[in-house]
């Protein structure tokens, strides 16, 4: 009896083992959480519940412990919209404040702790109305909502409805804490299988801390060499139109960092007078990527929103469009801004498949306007913040482009001014109407040196014109005086 219960404690740790190890980010932590529960409640099917039915992963820094709460699905609610299915259990993503936690009672103050080493094991008897006074202190610490500790004290109902006391537990592993409870005292061999459980647990936790380290320094990798390829975009701007190549090269960096974008639009607004200006890239049904230059323009009610968050100096917006007028006229909007900007284009394009309200508007603001991201997906919070980089870049190459634009235009008034004053000398030397000539000649040099790309220029006065004319680029300029009657 004693070999087959070894063998089968033995299969279910393998199987958790297997569980754990198989993880690949933060959000398989709710399928472990499901093996863990099935399996330790499995295995101690002869008493009333002594499942692990918690995990809780401690970050002392931040006094912070997320828990992955697993309850049967029958008769659960869903209390958030971070709660998995997991077949036929439901789990549940609580973050807390540790030092509220520790709060609740002496033992809650040692028990919500991760172990320095090996699996630690803890445990506690309450009485039944202890377990209930806990639930409300859970509720007055704003922990829980009234709704869930209703949906707490149903589950524990299972229990206490059968004994006066309930044991409650805790495995302490390195990196947090596994939870149980049942209304039996915990044997010595459960102990020592619950602890296995935790070591089991503490090393494939470990493995999954390895693992995701390197996935984010890959990810910080490849990030660093987008923002590179978007920099290098953005300091080769030399004048404003180069932004359309700006919001492709937005565009495409963040798809590839597997953000399924609909459009992306560079914004720059105007405070002085509320209107914008932008670039836009859009992808049709196609999946196929264009660029579309947005005039200044006045607010639509989505703009206007975006417009009054950046005034309002805060970092970044998401919403869903709900109003259904503005919703129905999302489209045409895009569709008119398409036949104005590229007619050719509105012709063919076809829009996604999926309805404008499911869309999900995403916007990072910098100092000149922001990004606007839109996704058929709820984005990550990584995927914002990897947005937000991208939205400073953009500031800072604007930055400079504004430097180079002042620059520019302080050179060419200087190039203007020194060209006026060639000009003038040579008018205040003339001395008789023949003198017109150098005149017209200098002032025809002086715009196409300019850049105006002049083929013939005037010069009026003496009852004549005095005409000067290129007949090409190689060919030197000449003047004729013709008379008023030409």
């Amino acid at each position: 009896e004693q070999r087959a219960r070894e063998a089968e404690v033995e299969a279910a740790i393998e199987r958790i083992r297997s569980q754990a190890l198989a993880m690949e980010t933060s959000e398989d932590l709710p399928s472990v959480a499901a093996t863990l529960y099935r399996e330790t409640t499995t295995l101690y099917k002869s008493g009333t519940e002594v499942g692990i039915s918690v995990i809780g992963i401690v970050n002392e820094e931040q006094d912070l412990v997320t828990q992955q709460t697993v309850l049967p699905e029958a008769g659960s609610t869903r209390w958030s919209d971070d709660d998995y299915i997991c077949d036929d259990v439901h789990v549940q993503i609580e973050p807390f404040k540790l030092s509220k936690l520790r709060s609740i009672d002496a033992y809650w103050k040692k028990a919500y702790r991760a172990s320095d080493g090996d699996a630690v094991f803890l445990s506690h008897s309450y009485k039944v109305d202890q377990t209930y006074q806990i639930v409300q202190k859970m509720v007055k610490l704003g922990l829980w909502t009234q709704k869930q500790s209703e949906e707490v004290e149903a589950h524990f109902n299972t229990v206490l409805d059968r004994a006066d006391t309930v044991e409650m537990g805790h495995v302490q592993f390195k990196h947090g804490y596994l939870w149980t409870l049942t209304d039996v005292p915990y044997t010595d061999s459960q102990i020592e299988e619950l602890k296995r459980i935790g070591d089991v647990f503490a090393f494939a936790y470990d493995r999954f801390l390895e693992l995701d380290a390197k996935q984010k320094a890959n990810r910080e990798l490849a990030v660093e060499a987008a923002l590179e390829r978007v920099r290098g975009q953005a300091l080769a701007m030399e004048s404003e139109q180069d932004l359309t190549g700006v919001a492709n090269a937005l565009f495409d960096e963040l798809s590839e960092l597997e953000q399924d974008l609909r459009r992306l639009t560079v914004e720059v607004f105007e405070k002085e007078r509320p209107s914008n200006r932008g670039w836009m890239a859009i992808k049709d049904a196609e999946g196929n990527r264009h660029s579309l230059l947005v005039p200044s323009h006045g607010f639509q009610a989505e703009e206007q929103l975006r417009f009054d968050t950046w005034v309002k100096g805060k970092e970044s917006l998401l919403h869903q469009i709900r109003d259904k007028k503005h919703v129905a006229e999302l489209r045409p909007v895009l569709r008119a801004l398409l036949t104005k900007m590229d007619p050719d284009l509105a012709k063919r394009f076809k829009f996604p498949r999926g309805a404008a309200q499911d869309e999900q508007h995403y916007s990072l603001f910098n100092a000149y306007g922001s990004i606007h991201l839109v996704s058929l997906d709820e984005l990550t919070d990584e995927s914002i913040s990897t947005a937000q980089r991208f939205a400073d870049l953009f500031a800072f190459a604007y930055d400079r482009f504004l430097e180079l634009d002042a620059k520019q235009k302080a050179n060419r008034e200087l190039a203007v001014e020194a060209g006026l004053e060639r000009v003038r000398g040579l008018a205040l030397a003339m001395e008789g109407f023949d003198d017109l000539k150098d005149v017209s000649l200098a002032i025809f040099a002086e715009l196409n040196g300019l850049s105006f790309d002049l083929l013939r220029a005037s010069v009026t006065g003496g009852g004549g014109n005095w005409i000067t004319r290129q007949d090409g680029k190689d060919q030197p300029a000449r003047g004729d005086f013709f008379g008023n009657d030409i």
